[in-house]
């Protein structure tokens, strides 16, 4: 219609969100199968397994770059210890679910999204949306796990419903992502701010009449 460039904007309805992980040193911190994963990752941070041998394991793991020292990085990694906890479920790419081991410290994982993870809990709802494309319009991707930031080629940004907080006490629970205006709206039409995620999550992959 003639009106759909004044629609809102994503960020003017859900105002926080958070770029997917980027992994880069997939060979040691990817998987699809979850035990295997675990029995690489104790093989890194096993004091007894020399960095030669965990290059012949998984090089990328032990190939340096201007961001990664590798050596050093496994070195302190190894001294704190493996945290099996850290081993989570991981949308990689489209249709494909994997497992990664999400590293709080280091560069081990090139960008961790230290603020994005906590708020992957179970009951909050996600989808991942691109800014830009390089060839056509890919529709949001709905996902209740952590993302990559390639699940859309060009990069995934993450817009959840929910936002994890803190009360007293250090007591964990979670406020809804909606800005003042959303929410204004839903109250005038005595809707819930998950209408308007699954509202906009079907809009966004409603066919473009007239598109080639």
């Amino acid at each position: 219609g003639a009106d759909y460039l004044s629609w809102p904007l994503l960020p003017k309805l859900f105002p926080t969100s958070f770029p997917g992980v980027k992994t880069s040193r997939d060979d040691v911190v990817v998987d699809i199968d979850r035990d295997r994963l675990i029995r690489r990752m104790e093989q890194y941070f096993d004091p007894e397994i020399s960095h030669e041998e965990m290059r012949q394991i998984a090089p990328g793991a032990m190939a340096s770059t201007a961001r990664f020292q590798a050596e050093q990085t496994r070195d302190y990694l190894r001294k704190r210890g493996f945290r099996t906890e850290c081993i989570v479920s991981f949308c990689y790419r489209p249709f494909d679910l994997r497992w990664v081991y999400w590293e709080p410290e280091t560069k081990l994982l090139d960008e961790k999204r230290s603020e994005y993870f906590p708020n992957v809990f179970d009951g909050n709802l996600w989808f991942a949306s691109s800014q830009r494309n390089r060839r056509k319009f890919d529709p949001p991707i709905f996902s209740p796990r952590l993302n990559s930031l390639h699940m859309i080629e060009w990069s995934a940004n993450c817009f959840p419903l929910l936002l994890a907080s803190h009360g007293l006490l250090s007591e964990e629970h979670s406020q809804h992502n909606i800005s003042s205006a959303a929410a204004s709206y839903l109250t005038g039409i005595a809707g819930q701010p998950e209408h308007l995620f699954y509202h906009l999550l079907a809009a966004l992959h409603a066919p473009r009449y007239g598109a080639e």
